[in-house]
């Protein structure tokens, strides 16, 4: 079916229609439909307009407009596939923000039923206290949709023990383009049911009479191989009775729309053990999986050279991974075997480690019995993907032929080939993922941006689907088809097939609505006018603020984000908060890069990049540098919006806000001796509504109080040879003194002698973090100088630069070596260390002398997100445990929700507490009451106090207090 040429994207019309029939949103904007417009795939198509429906209702009523209008429809779940199946030039359903319910859990037939989105990971959380889990464990677990895989026929890594979702989904709820609704599942040979819709019996009778005529061909054509979701499933029909959910599986959204999918749940297997077997050449690790697989493991999954130097590369997965890779493999496999029995699974691993003997590689076994480190293996695992993509430059591993499989047999030599059809074209290929089914995720690396690798693509498609047919094996293993296969299923299947599924296609959807192009009648797989990085994409060179050399420009450092989602997950973690609470695409890491990258193309019309629409795009971004450390591929959104905020300024004027913001510690001084009138203001109703009237500071949050008594550096000192300068921050000097009190009587009590940093008579130092908030960048340079000198001094003495406020402290490390890169900034960032670091530190070192009295009873740690996004939390807890008789707690969570000036505006104080209520407020409220609550951020231990109602202190008093 055409589209009708009156309806184009972003049709004001058509979205007036949304808009009355619907009670969900409806995205129609140019940057609304620009985030949606691509995937984890290399393409980009916009779609005419987005809605985010809140029930079945919804779906309905916009099933109703889009086909009185001639629309296509597209169901979206997490916007994660490779293939392409979640864009196009259509009307996109969004299910993941509002219709993400587990509706029923089943526990006695091991059944649930839930909403299309629901992430797989939240699922699987509700289920755990029953003991059950759903199988198909894709590696994108924090963020797939049950919709989106069931429309896939997702995988996962242990489908060698559980199959893939066509084997664990009973029954589908679906909505047919002409309205109709039918639960979709178990159908007998003799369905004459009058309780079924006329329409559904149609349906069963045509796919029947399909099959008997196709019957042949469908045996003669298909893969006999597990991994094999390529078109329909036409070979699960049969006239002895069939579930007519089966074919909906794998038919990415383009059959019907799913309201509810029913899925067979499984035990959790009480005990795993995993061995990460090491091999000295790639091929001898594919010619030794058929004997591994034998041993009847739940996993066999294959990791690369690529994928092991990428991950040493990635601070996250640093640790982990020099704790299970020995020396220098060529490749790993991760062998893992579970179950009931404790003792099987351990006879199994010795009989794994005694075959690695026997194929010549003694000691080639790294055995992983502990759960947390099976943990930590996995998830360098599961994060492939996002591993591979972190390659910088333009130059990426493409998906495109990741999906092939073939049978165990062939494996070894399949993978010679191909490496050598990449030899010819002159690039590599990165390997992981699914060696127990014989389906790698191999990913050549090109340049799409040029055409000639665009033709290299095509070359070695074309190469390797035929090699994978002279197999007899699968084009299509586990990510679907897509914009990428599709156009191969002729040559794969042969034309009756082919013809097969246009039926299947015509019989549901005889207009053609349900997301046109993908399965049957696609277009060619290298056409650029659908790519990311169409013909002529270009951004134009951009004068910077801060340093973006090692991307290649502030683009490239954009363009890291493949859109793959990790973003998206729900927890552990810090990224993203933003999204974590608004559910929507536009707050979330994923979705401000891509707003960033469409206008700096020029896609977004011209001055997008400081526009008030880009504005809108950033202003829920917290500056958490959660992404920073957790996003894969480093996209470190923080640093994006510096420089956003940078160019916004040039044309935007600060407001009051702003200003009183930026400039803090300028005037703090004044205020300071102020401080009994200025915190009247947290006192008197009356004026805490005049401030936000008048400056948008929320009258419900108290501002920090002024102290009377403020830090005064010490006077300068002889040197000695336990010197240690103590940088206090605006904050800790202004507002909490005592934190800075304290923790110079504990580094003197430990025997150290604190040298003030600000020189005599001169303005306090200030790392310029205040101004960097609001985009002041050459300000922040000039306040950067200013401390480099006044600290230079020190730094050349080798002498460490305390601090205490996390934010603050860490832009030393951070900010300062973006904005003025240089020998000086890399010196002062390696330098420069956090209280409870230096202390932590010392004492590992056995260089503290610190006599502390015990202090009974539980701290609860509360780590900021700047020192998650540095992997310095750790400090923190190994500093409070050298308090004798002290327990200290931690927790993961994500950002507390204040972020500096953020949780005191007033159009995001609803936001911030929101924000908070994930995790850290709910957590300190359930301490004891007699616990310590520590946490080392003011922002963190003023949102304690506001929405806990708890009082929060700096670890440097705890270790104060125990001086005695």
């Amino acid at each position: 079916m055409a589209l009708k040429p009156s309806i184009g994207p972003g049709d004001p019309v058509l979205a007036a229609r949304l808009g009355r029939s619907l009670r969900g949103e409806v995205l129609f904007d140019a940057a609304s439909r620009g985030r949606y417009s691509t995937d984890a795939s290399i393409y980009q198509i916009e779609p005419l307009g987005v809605v985010v429906p809140r029930d079945a209702e919804d779906v309905a009523a916009a099933f109703a407009v889009a086909r009185d209008a001639g629309v296509p429809l597209l169901p979206r779940g997490g916007g994660t596939s490779q293939c392409g199946q979640t864009v196009g030039r259509a009307l996109v359903l969004d299910c993941s923000k509002h219709m993400d319910k587990v509706l029923a859990v089943d526990v006695a037939r091991r059944r649930a039923l839930v909403q299309p989105g629901v992430v797989l990971d939240r699922l699987n959380k509700a289920l755990k206290p029953h003991g059950l889990f759903f199988p198909v464990d894709v590696s994108t677990g924090d963020r797939a949709t049950i919709g989106g895989m069931t429309a896939n026929n997702s995988c996962g890594a242990r489908s060698l023990r559980y199959g893939n979702m066509v084997h664990n989904v009973r029954a589908i709820d679906a909505l047919l383009a002409d309205g109709t609704a039918i639960r979709m599942g178990e159908v007998p040979g003799n369905f004459a049911d009058d309780a079924l819709p006329e329409r559904y019996r149609d349906l069963v009778r045509r796919m029947r009479a399909l099959h008997r005529r196709e019957a042949d061909e469908i045996e003669r054509r298909l893969p006999k191989l597990l991994r094999r979701v390529g078109g329909y499933n036409i070979d699960t029909i049969d006239d002895a009775g069939h579930n007519m959910a089966r074919l909906l599986v794998g038919s990415e959204g383009t059959l019907a729309f799913f309201n509810a999918v029913e899925l067979d749940l499984q035990p959790i297997p009480p005990h795993r053990v995993l061995g990460i077997c090491h091999f000295p050449s790639f091929y001898q690790a594919m010619s030794s999986t058929k004997a591994i697989v034998a041993l009847a493991p739940t996993a066999v999954e294959l990791v690369d050279r690529t994928m092991i130097e990428l991950s040493r590369d990635i601070p996250i997965f640093r640790a982990a991974v020099d704790r299970f890779v020995r020396g220098e493999p060529e490749a790993l496999l991760l062998v893992e075997f579970a179950g009931e029995d404790a003792a099987d699974n351990l006879r199994r691993l010795r009989a794994l480690v005694e075959l690695m003997g026997d194929l010549g590689l003694p000691g080639g076994v790294v055995e992983a019995t502990d759960p947390a480190f099976q943990s930590a293996v996995w998830e360098v695992r599961k994060q492939g993907l996002n591993i591979m993509m972190s390659m910088k430059g333009d130059g990426k591993p493409i998906s495109f032929i990741e999906d092939c499989a073939v049978s165990l047999d062939d494996l070894a030599d399949y993978t010679a080939r191909l490496t050598a059809v990449f030899d010819k074209h002159g690039t590599h290929g990165t390997w992981y993922a699914h060696a127990s089914v014989g389906c790698l995720h191999v990913r050549p690396v090109l340049n799409l941006k040029q055409e000639i690798d665009v033709r290299k693509m095509r070359a070695i498609a074309e190469e390797a689907f035929a090699m994978v047919r002279e197999y007899k094996g699968s084009h299509s293993g586990e990510h679907g088809d897509g914009l990428v296969r599709s156009e191969f299923h002729a040559a794969m299947f042969g034309p009756r097939i082919v013809r097969a599924f246009e039926e299947v296609k015509e019989g549901f959807d005889p207009q053609g609505l349900m997301n046109p192009g993908k399965i049957v009648r696609a277009a060619r797989m290298d056409d650029r006018s659908l790519f990311r990085f169409k013909e002529g994409y270009r951004t134009p060179p951009l004068a910077t603020a801060l340093d973006w050399s090692a991307w290649g420009g502030f683009a490239g450092a954009v363009e890291m984000c493949n859109n793959n989602g990790a973003c998206r997950k729900s927890d552990p973690g810090v990224m993203c908060p933003s999204y974590r609470a608004t559910s929507d695409e536009q707050h979330l890491t994923r979705g401000r890069a891509n707003t960033l990258r469409l206008a700096l193309s020029g896609q977004l019309g011209p001055d997008a990049l400081a526009s008030d629409a880009m504005r809108e795009t950033m202003s829920l971004c917290l500056s958490c540098k959660g992404c920073k450390r957790e996003c894969p591929t480093g996209v470190d959104m923080a640093r994006m919006k510096i420089e956003f905020l940078h160019r916004y300024r040039q044309r935007r004027p600060l407001g009051l806000r702003e200003r009183l913001v930026a400039y803090l510690p300028r005037y703090a001084p004044v205020a300071s001796r102020l401080a009994p009138l200025l915190d009247l203001r947290n006192r008197l109703p009356v004026l805490g509504a005049l401030g936000e009237r008048l400056a948008g500071f929320s009258a419900r949050r108290k501002l920090p109080r002024w102290h009377a008594e403020p830090w005064r550096d010490p006077p300068a000192a002889a040197p000695g040879a336990r010197d240690v300068v103590l940088l206090v921050d605006t904050f800790n000097r202004w507002f909490e003194p005592e934190n800075a009190r304290a923790a110079a009587r504990v580094l003197g009590r430990a025997g150290y002698a604190v040298q003030g940093a600000t020189p005599p008579g001169a303005r306090p130092l200030c790392c310029g973090r205040t101004l960097l908030a609001v985009g002041l960048v050459d300000a922040a340079k000039a306040e950067a100088r200013r401390m480099l000198a006044a600290l230079a001094p020190f730094l050349a003495r080798g002498l460490p630069i305390v601090g205490l406020e996390p934010s603050c402290l860490l832009t030393l490390r951070d900010e300062f070596p973006a904005m003025l890169p240089g020998a000086e900034t890399a010196a002062l960032a390696q330098r420069a260390v956090l209280f409870d670091e230096f202390i932590a530190a010392e004492s590992a070192a056995g260089r503290l002398a610190l006599d502390l009295a015990p202090l009974s009873g539980r701290a609860v740690l509360h780590a900021h997100c700047h020192q998650k996004a540095f992997d310095i939390a750790r400090a923190g807890v190994a500093a409070l445990k050298l308090v004798p008789g002290l327990e200290v707690e931690t927790f993961d969570s994500t950002c507390c929700g204040m972020a500096g000036a953020f949780g005191y505006e007033a159009e995001h104080y609803d936001l911030s507490l929101a924000i908070g209520e994930l995790g850290v407020l709910p957590r300190m409220r359930a301490a004891p009451q007699e616990a310590l609550l520590v946490a080392s951020g003011i922002s963190c231990r003023q949102q304690i106090a506001d929405g806990a109602g708890r009082r929060a202190v700096h670890p440097a008093i705890v270790l104060d207090r125990a001086l005695g």
